[in-house]
C-alpha cells in the first residue's frame, strides 16, 4: 500500500485483517497510528514510522510479521499496543515514553474480529499495562530517562518503580520482582518463559492477566498482597506450587 503524500490521518481499524499486506508507507504527515489500525495483519513486514508519536491500543495486534529489533519514536501507548507480536526479540525507544494507559478505546462489540477488545474493555480504568503482552521473542524493552516509565535489564517499570508494566517474555529462569515495586500491571508477564517469581516485600496488588499463559512453576506472595485480580494465574498451565508469606 503507498499512501498519498497528502493525508494526515489513519482511521481506527482501517486495515484491520488484511492478512496478506506485507507493506505500507505512512505519510510524514501522519503522527498517529490509531486503535487497532494494524490488527491481525499477520504478513507486515515493512512500515515506517519516525514520524509516529503515539500508537493506540491493540494498533498492531498479532502483526507476526514484524521481527527483529523495532525502533520507536512514539511517545504515547495504547493498551496490548502490540499484543502477540511473536517475532520481536527487541524493542527501543528514541524518546522519554508516557504512560502506557487505556486511550481513545471504544468496545467493538459488532467487529467479531476484535476478540481481544473484551480484555481491552475490561483493562479501562487501570493502571499502566504491557504493551508487548504475549511478544514470545522478545528479550528486552529500552526507553531512555526522563518520562514516566523506566527501563532497568530490559523491563519496563514506572518512573517511580512503583508499578512493573512489561516483561519481556522470551527471558528465562527466576524473577525477583525489586523492592519498591507495590503493583504488578495487567498483562505484565503475559505468555513469558520465566519459571520462578518471587516478589518483593513492598508488592500489595497484581493485576488482571498478570500471569496469563506464564510457564511459570513457582510462585512467591509477598505478606504484604492483599490484592489478586481475577484470572491473574490464568492459563499458568506449568504452574506447580504458590508459597504465600504469614501475615
Amino acid at each position: 500500500v503507498v499512501l498519498p503524500d497528502t493525508m494526515a490521518s489513519l482511521s481506527d481499524e482501517m486495515f484491520l485483517g488484511c492478512t496478506a499486506l506485507e507493506s505500507i508507507n505512512i505519510p510524514k504527515n501522519v503522527s498517529k497510528i490509531p486503535v487497532a489500525c494494524f490488527y491481525k495483519c499477520s504478513s507486515l513486514k515493512n512500515i515506517n514510522m519516525e514520524n509516529i508519536n503515539e500508537i493506540g491500543a491493540a494498533a498492531f495486534a498479532h502483526c507476526s510479521g514484524l521481527s527483529g529489533t523495532i525502533t520507536l519514536n512514539a511517545q504515547k501507548l495504547g493498551v496490548l499496543s502490540f499484543l502477540k507480536c511473536t517475532n520481536i526479540k527487541e524493542v527501543k525507544f528514541n524518546k522519554p515514553l508516557g504512560k502506557i494507559l487505556f486511550q481513545d478505546v471504544l468496545f467493538h462489540e459488532d467487529i467479531p474480529e476484535l476478540t481481544d477488545c473484551q480484555v481491552i474493555y475490561i483493562s479501562y480504568g487501570k493502571l499502566q499495562s504491557n504493551p508487548f503482552a504475549g511478544c514470545t521473542a522478545l528479550t528486552s524493552i529500552s526507553v531512555p530517562e526522563g518520562g514516566e516509565v523506566r527501563s532497568i535489564d530490559g523491563v519496563l517499570y514506572s518512573a517511580d518503580m512503583r508499578e512493573l508494566i512489561a516483561f519481556p517474555a522470551a527471558l528465562t529462569g527466576k524473577f525477583n520482582v525489586p523492592y519498591g515495586v507495590a503493583i504488578i500491571c495487567s498483562f505484565a508477564f503475559e505468555d513469558s518463559a520465566v519459571t520462578e517469581i518471587v516478589t518483593a516485600n513492598s508488592v500489595n496488588s497484581i493485576y488482571y492477566n498478570a500471569f496469563d499463559g506464564s510457564s511459570v512453576k513457582s510462585i512467591t506472595l509477598a505478606k504484604g498482597v492483599s490484592y489478586l485480580e481475577e484470572f491473574a494465574l490464568d492459563g499458568c498451565s506449568q504452574l506447580e506450587t504458590i508459597n504465600v508469606h504469614a501475615s
